[in-house]
């Protein structure tokens, strides 16, 4: 009896010892069908070690012999499965329509399940974001959630884009979005976050999910989560790729050297016929100026003779050509772009209560301009660990070193440079181009040669470098941030959270132009430098209570919050350096420029948050934040902000049960009020301040003199906010929501004129408001899925109505635009184009008269305010994007097509290049232009007599900026586990990835990018900007994880 008893004591020991040990689980999570089901998560109860299943289904997780698995997916019902010592499972999971809480929304101050969730909001994976190949997460953001506007206007690598949130917000404060990186405002630069490091994005877009963020909120707010360690084992995940990247739309052909000088010529001669000289002198004047336009000396141009065309216009037989100004070719090219990443993940202590997740990364994006460059090492520490029962700490640190070449070079010159001047000096006494000591083409400044564009020459840059002297300028930035956190369970459902975040960031620039090489030369050189120093920090203390009794649920939260910013600026310059190589400022001789500048900002803030719900079924939130702002003055420094926010589950319902059709259905409801006071662009950092110049001195005495009046009574621009909205899962594959909003931005800042004789030209005042009404839609659908194939369709489209409903006076001439209430504030406002004569070829418009309108060749006569008219806005009707997933075994294939429907461009850019002027290229369309054998066209004849009413502001070159873009492609393989396994690679996935591949609208086949800024003007450059524009790029990768 003692020798039975004894042997099962022994027996259950060793059966406990064999279940308890770490063993090496493998599975396969599936539907019922047998169709694998994609980043469902696996996590051992009780613990926070887990993983998430590949796209064929498979998990690998190190677990105890005894554990149990809780495994959950999106649409799926939860279930626990026992591991019983087995090294393999496979698990079904059954659908579940109603599972909505598995959608996590990370909203302020905290996360909540999409089920509870009261607000309008979007949640984009890592999968969507690393997509597009992004140097920063504005990039990625394009047509990834409704109601959101990106506008990617800069092709310079490290460049942000802009970011609307369900339209204009404020005539002249900031319109950007409010940034949270994990759970605190972030005031680094967006391009020292490292993408792959980012979990999910969260767009909060209307009041009852921004509220609790109050002043900074008005223009919605964007969540970033970055990845936490999951799994019990150590997980390494590596990821390489490198590609190259060009311009998206290329610029339009240009003339080719014999095409400039005959179509100067015509220019020319037309333009003498036109003062009244007969054609004979007229063609003898053209003949003879003809190279005088381009060149200093007519001995020394692209052709070997002074006189290269005839009296009939044409390039004389015997003229040779020396060489060609290929500047699009030159400067313009594909460029490597390399990128590395390696993050080590995992938990670990006892019952894994320690969740870790440490990143490297390694970016360098040259772009296709030759003269820049971006280069960034990023590193991330994320360690949250429950030390105790009642005690949770958590410390988030990056770090980020960046330099990102951009020297004072622009790109719009390659547009309208002509090919008849050089890229690189040309040795007209030997007929070759010309070299330095050390075997350098020298690129040609055309100091001594042009006419025009005189010292506009990048190559000293870009690719050009000598052991002795050359020119450079770009900008370092290193950026740390801190995110740190002590949570406090007092009792079951009571805990108090403090928060610490801290940002600081120090831009550092550095520029020199040579002392022996180009123009600059003539002064000795010049070098500058600057640095900008950025601090901000962020506490908050929150109380929050969470409890369920009986069918009821409550959640409280009350809490305060403090930040301050600091900016510090220095800057100095001076030229005239003894010998080429000397950089720093201290060597050279010149006067000395200097400036410097301090701003500071405050917030004081008290919020709170009360969410309830009764049976799963009807839910219900209320919010209220109070700011105070070291912007506005005492007597008006408080702003207070509140929303309240309803749901309803109608499918929860008994009167649905019997819906087979119906999933789910929740209809939500939301009103509130946020603030804006990002009015730093209108009024400065001191919005009630009077303020002084300085600089105004006389002789040696220092003086100042009164530079604003003081404006006490100046408060908040607020922003009322109305949505409802409906979410729905129908048929078994369709799922979506649909939402209607109205924003309406009270208390404006406008500058108010005054009379002359008080001094000053204005004073700042409340003095207006704007609303933005519209709707949004966001479909997904699985329309295929089976055991080898599925494809998944997401669409989303926007459309907003933007309205100023009250203005400081009657109107507002603002450049090409005019605001005035019932329009929105970028309607075009300017003269009507007639066409062409096709009598003459001159430029006619409507001229408006009692009688009606008449056509007139005279731009004065309608170049008033009386005689213009209103001509459309910027802004688009409709813009969205689709996106098609498809998986067929391992392989993977996805696409975006990015679409904006209506709004109007006016493309300044397009309109430099057909008509001519001294000096400048024009593009092969020109040569459509009116002539006596062409007279149905819409691009006026040739005269320099008349060239200046061609490229005047009217409706002449505005155009519907409707296009369609390809704005991403994305195929992968991932390798056979069985494969990678031998070699010890769990997961292993090779890939090539495009961006913005394909472009069509009438802008692309204008060569202009239809991307421009939210006003839709195009002129002076790309986008009104030194940098080029939007590019394409396309890239191979490996991405392994252990």
């Amino acid at each position: 009896m003692k020798l039975n008893f004894t042997l099962t004591i022994i027996v259950c020991l060793l059966y406990n010892m064999a279940f308890s040990q770490q063993i090496t689980l493998r599975g396969k999570i599936m539907d019922s069908d047998n169709r694998p089901i994609s980043n469902a998560s696996i996590v051992i109860k009780g613990t926070k070690a887990g993983t998430t299943s590949t796209p064929e289904g498979s998990f690998i997780l190190h677990v105890p012999g005894n554990a149990t698995l809780m495994v959950s997916a999106i649409g799926f019902v939860k279930q626990e499965v026992p591991v019983n010592g087995r090294n393999y499972v496979d698990i079904h999971l059954e659908s579940d329509d109603l599972s909505l809480e598995e959608v996590i929304i990370n909203g302020a101050y905290g996360a909540s399940d999409k089920k509870s969730f009261t607000g309008a909001a979007t949640v984009v994976s890592s999968d969507k974001l690393l997509a597009t190949q992004p140097t920063n997460l504005t990039q990625a953001l394009q047509g990834a959630s409704p109601g959101v506007q990106v506008l990617n206007t800069n092709g310079q690598p490290g460049s942000n884009g802009s970011i609307t949130v369900r339209g204009i917000s404020s005539v002249g404060a900031g319109t950007d979005p409010l940034y949270i990186l994990d759970g605190m405002p972030y005031n680094g630069d967006l391009s020292s976050i490292n993408p792959s490091d980012i979990e999910n994005l969260t767009v909060l877009k209307d009041a009852s999910a921004t509220t609790l963020y109050g002043s900074r909120a008005a223009n919605g707010v964007i969540v970033i989560t970055t990845k936490k360690g999951v799994t019990a084992t150590p997980v390494v995940n590596a990821k390489s790729n490198f590609g190259f990247s060009d311009i998206a739309v290329p610029y339009p052909d240009k003339l080719n050297p014999q095409q400039v000088f005959e179509l100067a010529w015509e220019a020319l001669k037309n333009g003498q016929t036109d003062r009244g000289v007969s054609e004979a002198e007229a063609a003898q004047y053209a003949t003879n100026n003809v190279v005088l336009q381009y060149f200093q000396n007519a001995d020394k141009n692209v052709f070997n003779t002074s006189t290269p065309i005839g009296l009939d216009g044409k390039l004389k037989p015997d003229a040779q050509q020396l060489f060609y100004g290929d500047w699009l070719n030159e400067l313009f090219k594909p460029r490597l772009r390399q990128e590395y990443n390696v993050d080590f993940s995992g938990t670990a202590g006892q019952d894994n209560r320690t969740q870790y997740f440490i990143s490297g990364s390694y970016l360098n994006d040259k772009g296709y301009f030759k003269v820049q460059e971006f280069e960034r090492f990023s590193g991330r520490a994320n360690v949250n660990s429950q030390v105790k029962k009642w005690l949770n700490v958590a410390s988030n640190v990056s770090y980020s070193h960046s330099f990102q070449q951009n020297p004072a070079v622009e790109a719009r010159f390659t547009r309208v440079m002509p090919t008849v001047y050089p890229v690189y000096e040309w040795d007209y006494e030997n007929n070759t181009y010309k070299r330095d000591i050390f075997g350098n083409l020298m690129p040609d400044y055309g100091d001594n040669t042009r006419t025009e564009w005189r010292g506009w020459n990048p190559g000293f840059v870009g690719d050009y470098k000598n052991e002795y002297d050359w020119n450079f300028g770009g900008a370092q930035k290193d950026n740390l941030s801190t995110r740190n956190a002590i949570e406090i369970i007092f009792l079951p459902g009571l805990k108090l959270k403090t928060g610490l975040a801290t940002d600081y960031q120090l831009n550092y620039d550095h520029t020199y132009q040579s002392a022996t090489l180009t123009y600059s030369a003539g002064y000795g050189g010049w070098a500058s430098r600057s640095a900008n120093r950025r601090f901000t920090y962020t506490l908050n203390n929150l109380l929050s209570y969470d409890r369920s009794f009986g069918l009821h649920h409550i959640n409280v939260l009350g809490g305060q919050e403090i930040y301050k910013a600091k900016w510090n600026y220095v800057y100095t310059s001076r030229d005239g350096f003894p010998l080429g190589g000397l950089f720093e400022i201290d060597a050279a001789a010149g006067a000395m420029g200097a400036g410097s500048s301090e701003d500071n900002y405050r917030l004081s803030s008290y919020l709170s948050r009360l969410e309830y719900d009764y049976n799963g079924k009807y839910y219900f939130s209320a919010s209220f934040r109070a700011d105070g702002s070291s912007r506005f003055s005492s007597e008006n420094r408080w702003g207070k902000f509140w929303s309240v926010g309803g749901a309803w589950i109608l499918s929860a319902e008994d009167f649905m049960k019997n819906t087979s059709w119906i999933g789910n259905l929740k209809v939500r409801a939301s009103h509130g009020t946020v603030g804006n006071d990002q009015v730093q662009d209108v009024v400065g950092y001191y919005a009630y301040q009077g303020l002084y110049s300085s600089g105004y001195n006389d002789y040696n005495e220092p003086g100042a003199i009164l530079s604003r009046l003081p404006t006490p009574d100046l408060v908040w621009e607020s922003n009322e906010q109305t949505d409802a909205g409906v979410d729905f899962d129908l048929f078994g594959f369709l799922h979506g929501s649909f939402d209607w909003f109205s924003r309406k931005s009270k208390n404006l800042i406008f500058a108010r004129p005054l009379a002359p004789s008080v001094g000053l030209g204005s004073i700042f005042e409340n003095v207006g408001d704007i609303k933005n009404t519209g709707v949004e839609l966001e479909l997904g659908a699985n329309l295929i899925r089976n055991h080898a194939f599925s494809w998944h369709i997401d669409i989303n489209a926007s459309h907003y109505k933007n309205e100023i409903t009250r203005l400081p006076q009657n109107e507002i001439i603002d450049g090409r635009f005019k605001m005035v209430e019932g329009k929105s504030r970028y309607e075009y406002f300017g003269p009507v184009w007639a066409g062409v004569n096709p009598e003459n070829g001159n430029n006619t418009w409507w001229l408006y008269t009692e009688e009606g309108p008449v056509r007139t060749e005279d731009y004065t006569l309608v170049n008033n305010n009386d005689q213009k008219r209103f001509l459309g806005s910027a802004l688009p009707d409709l813009f969205g994007a689709i996106t098609n997933n498809f998986a067929y075994k391992g392989i993977e294939l996805s696409f975006m097509l990015y679409y904006s429907i209506g709004g109007k461009m006016y493309d300044g850019d397009y309109a430099e290049g057909v008509r001519w002027r001294r000096g400048f290229n024009m593009s092969t369309d020109i040569l459509n232009r009116w002539t006596p054998e062409n007279t149905e066209t819409a691009i006026p004849r040739l005269s320099e007599f008349t060239q200046n009413n061609i490229g005047v502001y009217s409706s002449q070159y505005l155009f519907n900026n409707s296009f369609l873009r390809l704005r991403n492609v994305s195929l992968g393989y991932v390798l056979p586990n069985q494969l990678t396994k031998k070699i010890g690679i769990d997961r292993l996935k090779i890939f090539a990835q495009g961006t913005n591949l394909l472009t069509w609208g009438n802008a692309a086949d204008r060569g202009t990018d239809p991307e421009t800024t939210l006003n839709g003007v195009v002129a002076n450059g790309p986008n009104g900007s030194a940098t080029g524009t939007v590019r394409k790029s396309w890239s191979f990768g490996l991405q392994a994880s252990f």
